[in-house]
Formats: C-alpha cells, structure tokens, sequence
C-alpha cells in the first residue's frame, strides 16, 4: 500500500537524499510533500493526512520538537 509522506527540513539538499533513500529502499510512496521548516509543516498537516512524517530537529521558525508536540495536539495522539 503506497504512502503519503511528509518531509520537514530546512535543507532542500536533506529533503531530496531522503526521498531518494526511501525510493531506494523499496518503500511504495504515493506522494512525497516537503516543508521547509515547522510552520509549513503544520500547514501541510492542516491540508492532508500522511502516513509518515519525518521531521529534522534543528529548523527555523518552529524547530522539531515543538513540531512534533503541535502535531501530537492537533492529531490528538499521546
């Protein structure tokens, strides 16, 4: 079953070597969508449902730890 798959990372350069590893792996992913830093993240969030999402830590605006807890919240996940 193919993946919906978010990317948060502030480095596009990131972003790109982490699809090309997931594709390399044979994970099955049905859309990758990339933000470049918390805020987007939790805009992507807001505007669709993934099955994966990978954050880095160390980002502008909203880094990933508070990403994660917003995340936490808004899907109301422990």
């Amino acid at each position: 079953m193919a993946k919906n798959v978010l990317i948060v990372d502030d480095s596009a350069t990131m972003r790109k070597i982490i699809m090309r590893g997931i594709r390399q792996a044979g994970i099955e992913v049905a859309d990758f969508k990339e933000a470049s830093d918390g805020v987007e993240g939790m805009k992507a969030v807001e505007a669709g449902k993934f099955d994966l999402i990978l954050s880095d830590v160390n980002m502008p605006n909203i880094n990933g730890l508070d990403f994660v807890k917003a995340v936490t919240q808004k899907l109301g996940t422990p």
